[in-house]
């Protein structure tokens, strides 16, 4: 009698471990896969910001050789 009186119990503390331990389990997957999702794009953004200073630089350094070389002549 007292077996049939704590099965119930038993298996709903068991069952509620389970469902805790699996919703941990996803709620992880899908925090894991948004923080990839955000670095892809500031890494694009990163990228572009990167490119177009890059550019603009070289073309101070372009103009500042061409400005010397008229000093120079």
């Amino acid at each position: 009698m007292a077996v049939v009186a704590i099965a119930p119990p038993a298996n709903a503390l068991f069952e509620s471990f389970f469902y805790d331990r699996d919703h941990k389990a996803s709620l992880i997957r899908v925090l894991h896969e948004q923080a990839e999702a955000a670095a892809a794009k500031i890494g694009q953004f990163v990228g572009t910001r990167d490119n177009s200073l890059a550019g603009f630089h070289l073309k101070r350094l372009l103009n500042g050789a061409k400005g010397i070389r008229m000093q120079l002549e």
